[in-house]
């Protein structure tokens, strides 16, 4: 599925749309919020001032009240009246400029009230002077009783000021709250119809949409797979109608991707050539009905070099194209491209990559697979598609798991023909050393004899010189036997707790004589190496193949042979033997020679018993094969890292002494 027709661009008008009905939410929240919290704080303003202009009306009575008790000589009632004075002050000073009264905040008086404020604070200041007098005057004296006179006068003028006042804030309290009524009265009514607008919209365009692809997920469970192509907007709801119509077909190929993998598992499974097993993989994979393939297909095999590839198995492809593709070098053409690169190449036409033509070749287009075991390409899958098929990266992935399946089965193959070799080198190993037990015991007695011929014999007669080359062939027999039996295990060897650079410096004089002159013989032997348990005789023969096959590598140029001896972990040393893996020291030899090398199909072969690369009558086979041996009995293990040109390394790692 293609990732670009889930763009954002269609997609983000929902995202758009959401966003603006969630701003239109907050701000008719805000709204809302505002207008309720500045309704209160008028109300509650305006409340506070209802109540203190009412307020003030009785503090007007209760100053005249008061000062009259004082005038009649009451002294203790002088406190309250300079107490009840100094609030009105103040109630008609926030009244004027807006600030507390006792325990409310009033608002300053609204510019409808401002005159009544006034006309209040012209009968307010002589009436206030007149009060504080008598607070403060003597009782009965001549200013007293002035104020006393003046505040009897006025105290209707001023109780009727504070009246109006009261009046009118009463009216202005009842002005707020049919306003805060209609206000609220209409903020619901916008409340209910953009509520009303969302939730037709979201059932419409969301709602009815997803309960629609709810049915079709359902359907899906049960096994179906319905197609959705239109979802009604070009929002990402109807986006989303096309990626589910796009994700049903996707899941009912993945199905089928799923049934053909099982197929070629079964294939895997069977038994039979390659060559066979091969062909029932191409019928397998030219069968699958969403690939847009011909019917046509061939799995090419590398080489042991690793340089060319081998058509091995072909379906619907012509003898003419078999023969002009019956060897692929790595790099040339499609097949060779995936070959050299490791990638999978996709050609929708025929183009300028096509290297390898025939007469009478229709257009066409290739996948070109790459069958890779462990990163290593062992062959190639190619098959046909139409001219102008599009790449698709699910058909590439489904190629590319089909040709793990295939390299796992070729892996297979090889391993069971490997099985088999080594059970056949097996009993020949086991008949072998039978046969050389049998013959060393006839060489020991034809030994003994030749010895008896050559006392008897005066050494100065020519049947002496004949009696001397019969006990060198005898000597070569022995010698050779002593390999067979020591390849064949059935020699006994005493194993015994050693030091492993010891063994070697004994060594040094016999691995000079082997390598010659030409070749620099050279050790590094690690100091306070733990000690091993082993055979001496038999690791000195595993150095002494080791440098004759250095020796045969380097030779007739000159070179360097090397000796190094360390201490590693199990864990470091798994590369040689997985059964050292859980051993906690480990002594590992690296032999090393600036030879020739080897190839990689070399490499498989060389602890077979009679494998050699030397010319016929230079060597035996065994050498090899009898360091391998020697390892295993000594519950080590052996790697080998070469190549041609660059020499060879052979890392053998035993597990130390407890």
């Amino acid at each position: 599925m293609d990732a670009a027709g889930t763009s954002t661009a269609p997609g983000s008008t929902l995202g758009r749309k959401l966003l603006i009905v969630l701003f239109a939410f907050t701000g008719l929240f805000a709204a809302n919020f505002l207008a309720y919290n500045h309704l209160l704080r008028e109300l509650t303003g305006t409340g506070a001032a209802v109540d203190a202009a009412g307020r003030q009306r009785m503090l007007s009575q209760k100053i005249a009240y008061l000062a009259f008790q004082v005038g009649l000589g009451h002294r203790h009632d002088r406190a309250a009246l300079k107490e009840l004075t100094a609030e009105f002050h103040d109630t008609l000073e926030a009244f004027k400029h807006g600030g507390p009264s006792r325990d409310f905040h009033i608002n300053r008086a609204p510019a409808a009230l401002a005159p009544l404020v006034r006309a209040e604070e012209t009968e307010w200041k002589p009436y206030r002077e007149a009060a504080l007098t008598v607070s403060e005057a003597p009782a009965g004296g001549s200013a007293s009783k002035k104020a006393l006179a003046y505040l009897g006068s006025h105290s209707e003028a001023l109780l009727s000021t504070c009246d109006s006042l009261t009046a009118a804030y009463r009216g202005t309290a009842e002005d707020a709250t049919r306003g805060m009524e209609y206000l609220m009265l209409l903020l619901i009514g916008v409340n209910l119809l953009f509520g009303a607008a969302v939730f037709y919209y979201s059932k419409k365009r969301i709602v009815a949409p997803l309960l629609l692809l709810n049915r079709a997920a359902a359907e899906m469970t049960a096994g179906n797979y319905p197609e959705l192509s239109d979802g009604g907007s070009d929002d990402e709801v109807g986006n989303l109608f096309n990626t589910f119509s796009k994700m049903s077909g996707t899941i009912r190929r993945d199905m089928e991707k799923r049934s053909a993998i099982g197929a070629l598992l079964a294939v895997s499974l069977e038994r039979g050539s390659l060559p066979e097993l091969l062909d029932k993989f191409l019928e397998n994979l030219l069968a699958i009905p969403w690939l847009a393939l011909e019917a046509k297909g061939a799995v090419f095999l590398a080489d042991a070099g690793e340089k060319s590839l081998a058509m091995t198995a072909r379906r619907g492809v012509s003898a003419e194209v078999g023969g002009a593709c019956a060897s692929v070098p790595f790099g040339r053409c499609l097949c060779g491209r995936a070959a050299a690169g490791g990638e999978t190449v996709f050609a929708s036409e025929l183009d300028a990559r096509h290297e390898i033509s025939y007469k009478g070749a229709k257009p066409h287009g290739h996948y070109c697979v790459p069958i890779k075991l462990r990163d290593r390409v062992i062959g190639v899958l190619n098959l046909y598609l139409r001219a102008g098929h599009r790449y698709e990266e699910s058909e590439k992935a489904f190629l590319e798991a089909a040709c793990a399946i295939i390299a796992k089965a070729i892996e297979y193959a090889n391993l069971e023909a490997k099985a088999y070799q080594a059970q056949k080198m097996e009993s020949l190993g086991r008949a072998a050393g039978a046969i050389a037990h049998d013959f060393n015991n006839i060489l020991t007695v034809a030994q003994g004899f030749n010895n008896l011929a050559l006392d008897t014999v005066p050494a100065e007669e020519e049947a002496h010189k004949f009696i001397e080359e019969t006990a060198s062939g005898l000597d070569r027999g022995a010698a050779l036997v002593k390999q067979i039996m020591a390849f064949s295990r059935n020699q006994p060897a005493e194993m015994t707790s050693l030091d492993l650079n010891a063994v070697i410096e004994r060594s040094r004089i016999m691995l000079g004589v082997i390598l010659e002159k030409k070749i620099r013989l050279k050790l590094y032997l690690a100091p306070g190496l733990p000690r091993i348990t082993g055979n001496t005789g038999q690791l000195e023969q595993v150095l002494v193949n080791l440098a004759v096959n250095a020796r045969d590598a380097i030779l007739p140029g000159t070179g360097e042979f090397s000796i190094t001896t360390s201490e590693t972990t199990g864990e470091a040393a798994a590369h040689c033997g997985k059964e050292l893996g859980g051993a906690a020291r480990v002594v590992r030899l690296s032999v090393s020679d600036t030879g020739r090398g080897m190839p990689r199909e070399v490499i498989e072969h060389v602890f077979e018993p009679f494998f050699t690369t030397k010319p016929e009558g230079r060597g035996t086979g065994l050498g090899l094969a009898t360091v391998y041996s020697i390892t295993q009995r000594h519950k080590g293990g052996i790697n080998i890292t070469s190549r041609p040109g660059l020499g060879t390394t052979f890392d053998i790692c035993f597990p130390a002494t407890p």
